[in-house]
């Protein structure tokens, strides 16, 4: 976690993980959003951890120079740590083997701001996979091609 605060140059960076983590746990959809929501409440920022002015452009400019590396290995800590935590949980009693559900979805995408992910002529796409161990609430393997 600290990770995702120490990367980038400062504050900036700070300011700007604790926003996205902020955004992730209340389900902002976009950076017009999280600015929206962390704006009004102002007083409550400081509080938060949140140092600086929260804007779009700060949020895209850190998150622009992120390295997606920092990210999915922040997601394999939590991951890991989650199916310890759930790893006495049972979706199936009788089962006592390992057994996978798994699942794909297409996800349509802009093809003017995703030229790079072409799906068909005149689309674009990405595709996600999820392999979940019924044993436990935890998918045991995830990929985006």
């Amino acid at each position: 976690m600290e990770l995702l605060l120490k990367t980038g140059s400062g504050d900036l960076a700070h300011d700007t993980g604790s926003s996205m983590l902020f955004a992730q746990l209340t389900y902002r959809e976009s950076l017009r959003d999280i600015e929206a929501c962390l704006r009004s409440q102002s007083q409550l920022l400081y509080a938060m951890g949140i140092r600086g002015s929260v804007s779009k452009s700060n949020l895209a400019y850190v998150n622009e120079r992120r390295d997606w590396r920092m990210f999915f290995d922040l997601a394999d800590i939590l991951m890991r740590k989650a199916r310890r935590l759930h790893s006495k949980e049972r979706y199936i009693e009788e089962i006592d083997q390992a057994v996978y559900d798994l699942d794909a979805s297409i996800v349509d995408l802009c093809m003017s701001l995703f030229p790079w992910a072409r799906f068909r002529r005149a689309k674009s796409a990405v595709k996600n996979q999820a392999m979940i161990d019924l044993r436990g609430p935890m998918p045991a393997f995830i990929a985006v091609t």
